[in-house]
């Protein structure tokens, strides 16, 4: 996970050294921990010169980003385009990496099964911004337009890391894995 973590910090500093004009957009969905109050997301964003959106609301959890992306209202289309990475911080004590219920097709879950449970809600918005990046080589707007493979999706699973969280914390790590995420 270092290693991965020093990739990506090489290369936003290759970005910024490289391209005077480029401006990278740091993306963040979560809970408490994250809203623009705490203010900690954002101390971080200007320390790579980064712009910050930060969509974390209070009282919520994953399962609430994952309505809103079914909705289409977390991001828009223009946000997408500019996100370099989406960073997903959630703080509880919930099972995220059972597989018991999740879908090969994200498309096959219901608004009722993102809305009850954790791990569902976390599979969905993993494959959907995966799947919405990949579907902009399609969008005849988007500068991945014609790519192979569209937008690179950056992901990181963010948290406020505490021993007490004995169900969370393995799992988290479990996703991280599964999804080579850092």
């Amino acid at each position: 996970m270092k290693r991965l973590i020093l990739i990506f910090l090489v290369a936003f500093h290759a970005m910024q050294t490289n391209a005077e004009d480029y401006d990278p957009l740091f993306f963040i969905t979560g809970a408490s921990f994250a809203v623009p109050e705490n203010g900690w997301f954002e101390i971080v964003s200007e320390a790579f010169g980064a712009q910050a959106i930060n969509r974390a609301v209070e009282n919520e959890a994953i399962m609430q980003t994952a309505v809103k992306m079914y909705n289409g209202t977390l991001y828009s289309q223009e946000e997408l385009e500019q996100i370099d990475a989406f960073i997903i911080m959630h703080v509880h004590n919930k099972n995220v990496a059972n597989t018991e219920w999740i879908k090969e097709d994200y498309n096959e879950y219901t608004l009722s099964t993102l809305s009850a449970n954790y791990s569902v809600a976390y599979d969905y918005v993993i494959k959907k911004y995966k799947d919405d990046c990949r579907s902009l080589k399609d969008n005849p707007a988007s500068a991945y337009y014609g790519s192979e493979d569209g937008k690179p999706a950056v992901i990181f699973l963010c948290t406020h890391w505490h021993d007490s969280r004995t169900t969370y914390n393995p799992d988290i790590r479990t996703l991280a894995q599964r999804w080579n995420l850092p």
